[in-house]
């Protein structure tokens, strides 16, 4: 990017915008719930297991359907609103129901409560920055 940037300046001058013509304000809003959403997911597998992680982080599509309706104005019609959750519904229906592999049951401790606290706030980030 840099030197593209520097490339852009040598050919075209000062009248070049790097942003676009976007406001620097909703940059600053994608890359703020980017990097939310980026970090919190990553922390959030210290804490739960991946397949615990791929469930919750399958259900993307409805804060970003959300963040579309608050942020953006925008309408969905119930043909995609159904889609979304039964997409949602069918894919935690299929890892949680599904053959254990290694005996291990979810118990929800403190450890397990953080994570998907960390997930949740990844959600947030996505429907935050989904809409652009």
């Amino acid at each position: 990017a840099i030197v593209a940037a520097i490339v852009l300046f040598a050919r075209d001058g000062r009248k070049v915008k790097l942003s676009g013509g976007v406001a620097a304000k909703d940059w600053l809003i994608v890359a703020c719930g980017y990097f939310g959403a980026h970090k919190c997911g990553l922390s959030a597998l210290s804490y739960i297991s991946f397949p615990m992680q791929v469930v919750c982080k399958s259900c993307k599509a409805i804060p970003v359907m959300l963040g579309e309706r608050l942020l953006a104005g925008k309408k969905h019609n119930a043909a995609k609103m159904c889609g979304v959750f039964c997409m949602s519904f069918g894919v935690a229906a299929f890892t949680l129901l599904g053959p254990k592999k290694g005996g291990k049951e979810m118990h929800l401790d403190a450890q397990t409560m953080i994570g998907l606290s960390l997930v949740f706030g990844a959600l947030i980030c996505d429907g935050i920055y989904g809409p652009y």
